[in-house]
């Protein structure tokens, strides 16, 4: 098995190219991930504000 020529040089491409992949697959998710976790996040806040104020004006939440 040579270790130069254009087989090595494919699959250092290869292994790169799957790294490179994965990393970006990483930042994807990452950034999915805490747009739903904001969203929950928020939804829980603005549920509490709504609580609050039907409680203080007597209005009967849904």
């Amino acid at each position: 098995m040579s270790a130069s020529g254009p087989a090595a040089v494919a699959r250092s491409t290869l292994i790169v190219l799957a790294i490179v992949g994965c990393a970006w697959l990483l930042v994807e998710l990452n950034r999915f991930f805490l747009l739903i976790f904001a969203a929950i996040v928020l939804g829980a806040v603005f549920d509490a504000i709504a609580q609050r104020i039907c409680h203080w004006t007597g209005i009967a939440r849904p």
